[in-house]
């Protein structure tokens, strides 16, 4: 799922993945709501390349359906990183060594993948209702 406008940029990463990924690499453009569990249940690795938003609703949808997630190193994502909830990349190789290593290695995928769900759930909106409750009777 690509946010945003259509550009040339992504007309060329999409004619690039589907020669030299044909099959691997699916272009769903807008996923609505009821269908993107089914999209990131379909998902082994989610890729957030950002390099301008620091909190984005795609990212912690993929961290709240428990997928593996490699993100720009970005400070607001280096946070969820310490807490093992996602890989982050600093450059194109090093984000193609993780991609390679999280495909190969199902060990380091799956504790990926529980860091993330362990994060949606420490951070599930139900929770941060109560926290913010407990907070305001101390206050009170």
């Amino acid at each position: 799922h690509t946010a945003g406008a259509e550009t040339r940029y992504i007309e060329e990463l999409k004619r690039d993945s589907l020669m030299k990924l044909p099959g691997r690499c699916q272009w769903l453009g807008y996923v609505p709501d009821e269908r993107l569990s089914t999209a990131y249940g379909a998902m082994r690795i989610v890729v957030y390349p950002s390099k301008m938003i620091t909190e984005s609703g795609a990212l912690l949808m993929a961290l709240s359906h428990g997928k593996a997630v490699i993100a720009s190193d970005l400070r607001a994502v280096r946070e969820k990183r310490k807490l093992g909830a996602l890989m982050t990349f600093k450059s194109v190789v090093d984000l193609r060594r993780k991609i390679k290593r999280l495909l190969k290695d199902g060990e380091a995928r799956r504790e990926l993948e529980e860091g993330a769900r362990a994060y949606a759930e420490a951070n599930a909106w139900e929770k941060v209702a109560e926290q913010h409750v407990e907070l305001y009777e101390e206050l009170l």
